[in-house]
């Protein structure tokens, strides 16, 4: 007889952890006890659909007798974000470095193999796509664009190739004019684009020894795909990428994530202000440096060790530009006291603190790092961003005034001014802050971009503005 269904108030932790136990062994995704609630909500989701009570879909789920039954948890259980050029650093470096010296070395063989792991809905895959449109020799190469994904329904996405605005936020106005075509409420990818790519359902937690054959690819992005996976899942995937990686071939990885303690067969490079790596051949030392396009300043042998609450900041950093807020405060939070006061952490705290609308816990730690550093471009923009969001325009002006007075090279105290003096009908100052701000985003810090930016890009900022601008001057109103 068919179990029933087991009621809410009868899932015990118990359940919650033998379900986490059997994802993480499967899908090789970790997660923490503070997701304990998002696990038992899926698992008693779960047990309805089957009518199953909790045992009985757990000993089936252990044992592979649900078919299908992992690809309908794999939705549920990642959220991917990704858009097209996301941190177009990598793909500057990729365009001017990378591709160029791996197409010189198959200058032979004509052929070229390149990885997107972890894929999501393939804005990744599509990017290195448009990249190499322009850098193929001739016709006569066989290019193979392969994204992989453990989600079946981010893959059915990936290749209907529909996009929404969001998507495309980074995206240079050449490419999207040349790749994208209206379609509907966003934009659909031309077909040549979508034919050049494929994609697969791979789990990288799984040892698919026929997929990830000794020298398969000459090129693998896997950025923020390492972070999600349990420390065994990780060393299986990462040993697995570099068996089926070129002798000299590179991998990608995100911003947040390094290959440091993790493995010696790669040689770290850093062009076009971005890391990224490339594999060593097997009578190559450690100690040596791939040519790079500036002056050297970080190998994989001199190089000190970043510190663990460095990484720690900047995985946080990560975490809120994908706006998973609760996950960057749940890292910051695992930093110790002092590790927790530093200036860039306050900053980061306080900008989760204004994002959840707690503007005067965010004006407080704006305030204690200003008890250290009076002169703290950063704190002085947090309050006024507090003061702002609060309806005090005139103490907001002031902050964003002393914060650009402070670091004349910081772009965005500027953009708000230009607003705030729309906002007050004072047509000049508009326009003078606007003009202001274009020539200080040229050269703004990522850093700060990535922090303050609100999701936008060094270019999309600039078009915005040059668009605010061209009707200021026009005498249209935005």
């Amino acid at each position: 007889m068919m179990a029933t269904a087991t009621p809410a108030v009868a899932l015990r932790a118990e359940a919650v952890a033998r379900f986490r136990a059997i994802v993480l062994a499967r899908l090789g995704l970790e997660f923490p006890d503070r997701q304990s609630n998002m696990l038992a909500a899926l698992l008693q989701h779960r047990l309805a659909w089957h009518r199953l009570d909790a045992e009985s879909y757990l000993n089936s789920l252990q044992s592979n007798l649900l078919p299908g039954e992992f690809e309908a948890l794999a939705p549920e259980l990642t959220t991917p974000e990704t858009y097209f050029f996301r941190n177009i650093e990598q793909f500057n470096a990729l365009r001017e470095r990378v591709l160029p010296a791996l197409l010189q070395a198959r200058r032979y063989t004509r052929s070229l193999r390149i990885l997107s792991a972890g894929c999501a809905t393939g804005e990744e895959l599509y990017t290195l796509a448009m990249v190499m449109q322009d850098l193929t020799p001739g016709p006569d190469w066989d290019i193979t664009l392969l994204g992989i994904d453990l989600n079946p329904e981010v893959l059915r996405k990936a290749r209907a190739a529909h996009y929404t605005s969001w998507s495309l936020r980074e995206t240079p106005e050449a490419a999207r004019l040349r790749w994208f075509q209206p379609a509907g409420d966003g934009f659909v990818l031309q077909p040549a684009l979508r034919e050049a790519v494929k994609f697969e359902l791979i789990n990288l937690n799984e040892a698919a020894p026929n997929f990830w054959r000794p020298g398969a690819f000459d090129l693998i992005f896997a950025r923020n795909v390492l972070m999600y996976l349990g420390r065994t899942a990780l060393q299986g995937a990462l040993a697995r990428m570099t068996q089926s990686l070129a002798p000299d071939g590179y991998l990608f990885l995100g911003h947040s994530e390094s290959l440091r303690e993790l493995s010696e067969a790669y040689t770290l490079c850093h062009t076009h202000g971005t890391f990224y790596y490339r594999r060593r051949s097997t009578d190559e030392p450690a100690a040596m440096q791939a040519p790079t396009t500036a002056p050297v300043t970080t190998t994989a042998a001199a190089a000190p060790a970043k510190p663990d609450a460095a990484d720690t900041i900047e995985t946080a950093l990560t975490l809120f530009e994908q706006e998973r807020f609760d996950d960057a405060a749940a890292r910051l939070t695992a930093l110790d006291a002092d590790a927790q006061r530093q200036p860039d952490a306050l900053v980061l705290q306080a900008m989760l603190r204004l994002h959840e609308g707690r503007h005067a816990l965010a004006e407080n730690l704006a305030h204690e790092l200003l008890t250290r550093d009076a002169r703290h471009a950063a704190a002085h923009y947090v309050i006024a961003l507090c003061r702002e969001s609060t309806g005090d325009l005139a103490a907001a002006r002031i902050r964003y005034e002393q914060a650009g007075k402070l670091d004349e090279s910081f772009a965005l105290p500027h953009l708000h001014l230009a607003r705030l003096a729309r906002e007050r009908g004072d047509a000049g100052a508009h326009r003078h802050e606007l003009a202001r701000t274009l020539a200080l985003l040229e050269h703004e810090s990522p850093q700060r971009l990535r922090l303050f930016g609100g999701g936008f890009d060094r270019i999309a900022l600039q078009n915005m503005c040059r668009t605010e601008l061209r009707r200021a001057i026009e005498g249209k109103r935005p």
